[in-house]
């Protein structure tokens, strides 16, 4: 049968989010939004979150040492932290050379394990932190490592395609090896999170997400005793869980899929999906308890890749299961239950398979090759998108009407009048004569929504900088200095004045190339200028912390139909927008990092530390309301911090300003600023 998420909210920022709970079953979360909430429920708003630092959070794992409730943190610098439960830091764990993957502790919370990308797996003693021991033998990235309940041995998965069991009791060995996983080399382009679970209590049985299965392992011999495979998943496994009595089994795939398992009778007990395919990244039960059936909280708990968690109230129903009818009435309709199609009824069964290829080769193609050698694993998310496109096709040609035989007079198209009166909203009586097809209907209202609406777009924004209309004008002004450009019949300069003259001293230089854009840290200075009367634009570099005078400064030229429109500074690299929709990223050595295609007209560019955000225009704008829209990056790791916000623009409103405030949150002042914790915008200030 199809379970219903009890409830589901707002976590963390979009990508991986994991969940778990602390000994007084308080739920804690970390998402890649640098913050740890706890939860006294999913459901209520008293909750308390802290800020780790600037980095992602990667794994978290409360443990209880001395009657105090603590959390350790694996944060994105490679190191393993731990916390209050206030956000007050207790000190260092442990530091890999890589990041690291996963935390765990033991029931006892003795001993807490991390695994890493640098092929290594460390237990530390919570009460010694000196007693660090490291285990070694896998050949890629681990994906996770847990303790089994007794606290004797340790499971961990790698990107090398192996599932390990290592003896602690005796000399930290492997004592088991099976290659059950997909081969990588690197965990972004792991298939799987292969998170694995051992059976509570006894810990006999060992839970394997492999492929789109679940392997049950036995303890001691180490031979398959059980899988568990359901048809509705379509894409691999990604983390699998046992409840605490040992009887229900969840697990749950990047297809966002979730099946409950009664592994007593070897059934799906319930299943949900999550509507817009985002995949599960976690999945705890609810600790068993006296008191667990008494404060409703009783069931289980997910964690999406969209920051999102959510519960399952009583998410181990008894009926139902694969292929069961148990309480469906008899119909001819195959879609009448939405139940059905969950059951794993073979597409076949219902649509011909002639319909499933029938143009959809322009589909298929969209898989393409990865330079990795595994780039086959890095396509399974496209297949997935694939197969949701061939079934949502497959049930609308059920339901649509099969006679195509021609067209005839009720193909007539509409008139543009009607299309004006649908879009003005003067809806009038309904017409005589049929509808146009889709088609039709679809360039008619094109056309007339052209001549009604004309797109207007905002011009790019600098910030902190003056119109350079004025001969004497700022380029740009931030907590480092002041860039000026002077711009007379007989001068063309530009001052640089910094704040602190005991770092640098001030100083002029020519600016033959007309440069109108500036961006300014304490150890570069970057000029640009747009394409002007056939000269190509410009980028300027002067270093300011170079002991070699003879490579202080570089300048490059940008292709020549290509025109820069935004400048910024980061640690160690610079970013250039320009008006082909092109983010252009360079090192402060002269050398292009990366070129990113923004999904329209760059307005501006904000960058500070390793972050880039990028300020743009979604077409189609009228002239009353521009759609803006914000994107935060990490320039040094090459992924998104943050996906594409919209900027709630007042009517009538522009941007006017946005850049870095001194904790290094990104703001926008004069309408809204954004809240990261919250993922909403505040109202600031507003003005006339």
């Amino acid at each position: 049968m199809a379970i219903e998420p009890t409830s589901r909210r707002y976590a963390h920022a979009e990508g991986t989010t994991h969940l778990t709970f602390d000994r007084k079953r308080h739920l804690v979360t970390c998402g890649h939004d640098c913050d740890v909430r706890i939860f006294s429920g999913i459901e209520e708003d008293d909750s308390s979150e802290f800020t780790v630092s600037t980095e992602t959070v990667c794994a978290i794992a409360p443990y209880t040492l001395e009657n105090r409730d603590l959390v350790a943190v694996a944060i994105d610098n490679h190191s393993v932290q731990t916390f209050t439960g206030e956000g007050a830091p207790e000190g260092l764990l442990m530091r890999f050379t890589s990041p690291v993957t996963f935390l765990s502790v033991d029931q006892a919370h003795l001993r807490l394990v991390a695994s890493s990308c640098d092929f290594t797996i460390r237990t530390v003693r919570l009460d010694d932190i000196t007693q660090i021991a490291i285990l070694r033998g896998h050949e890629a990235p681990v994906l996770c490592a847990i303790f089994d309940p007794r606290g004797q041995l340790l499971a961990s998965t790698s990107c090398d395609g192996s599932l390990r069991v290592w003896d602690l009791k005796n000399g930290n060995v492997c004592v088991k090896q099976l290659q059950v996983l997909h081969k990588c080399n690197d965990v972004s382009t792991a298939t799987s999170m292969a998170t694995v679970s051992w059976q509570p209590s006894s810990g006999e049985l060992l839970a394997v997400p492999v492929e789109t299965e679940v392997r049950v392992y036995q303890r001691g011999t180490w031979e398959c005793v059980a899988t568990l495979a359901d048809s509705a998943h379509i894409e691999v496994m990604n983390v699998v869980s046992w409840r605490g009595c040992g009887q229900f089994l969840a697990c749950a795939g990047v297809d966002g899929v979730v099946s409950v398992w009664d592994y007593s009778n070897r059934s799906v007990s319930g299943r949900y999906r999550n509507e817009s395919g985002i995949g599960i990244t976690s999945l705890e039960w609810y600790p068993d308890t006296e008191e667990s059936e008494r404060d409703g909280k009783a069931g289980l708990y997910f964690a999406d890749n969209e920051g999102y968690i959510g519960w399952f109230q009583g998410a181990e129903p008894t009926v139902g299961g694969r292929g069961s009818t148990k309480g469906v009435e008899s119909t001819d309709d195959p879609l009448a239950d939405d139940s059905l199609l969950m059951e794993g009824i073979p597409p076949d069964a219902i649509f011909g398979t002639d319909d499933i290829m029938d143009g959809d080769d322009e589909v298929l193609d969209g898989a393409h090759d990865d330079e990795d050698e595994t780039a086959l694993s890095g396509s399974h998310s496209n297949l997935a998108e694939d197969d949701d496109i061939i079934h949502s096709r497959k049930r609308r040609r059920l339901l649509e009407d099969s006679d195509d035989e021609g067209e005839t007079e009720s193909n007539a198209a509409v008139a543009p009048d009607d299309v004006e009166s649908l879009i003005s909203g003067d809806v009038g009586p309904a017409p005589s004569r049929p509808l146009a097809p889709p088609t039709s209907i679809a360039r008619t209202a094109a056309a007339a929504f052209s001549e009604k609406f004309v797109e207007v777009y905002q011009s790019p924004l600098l910030p902190s900088s003056t119109p350079h209309t004025l001969p004497h004008h700022f380029l740009t002004y931030n907590m480092v200095g002041v860039v000026r450009s002077h711009n007379d019949d007989d001068t063309h300069m530009i001052e640089v004045e910094f704040h602190n003259s005991t770092v640098h001293h001030s100083f002029s230089i020519p600016n033959h190339h007309g440069n109108n854009m500036a961006s300014l840290s304490e150890s570069c200075l970057a000029l640009a200028c747009q394409r002007n009367e056939g000269n190509p634009s410009q980028l300027q570099c002067l270093h300011l912390s170079t002991w070699d005078s003879g490579n202080k400064e570089w300048s490059l030229s940008l292709p020549a139909k290509e025109s820069a429109t935004g400048l910024s500074l980061g640690n160690g690299w610079v970013a250039v927008a320009t008006d082909k929709q092109l983010l252009r990223v360079f090192s402060l050595g002269g050398m292009q990092r990366d070129v990113l295609c923004v999904a329209g007209v760059i307005v501006g560019v904000a960058g500070w530390g390793s972050r880039l955000a990028v300020v743009y225009q979604e077409p189609p704008c009228t002239e009353k309301v521009f759609q803006l829209k914000v994107w935060v990056l990490d320039v040094v790791k090459r992924k998104q911090l943050f996906r594409p916000h919209s900027l709630p623009l007042s009517l009538h409103s522009k941007l006017d300003w946005f850049g870095s405030a001194h904790r290094q949150r990104l703001k926008l002042k004069c309408f809204r600023k954004h809240s990261q914790k919250e993922d909403v915008w505040l109202p600031m200030t507003a003005r006339e």
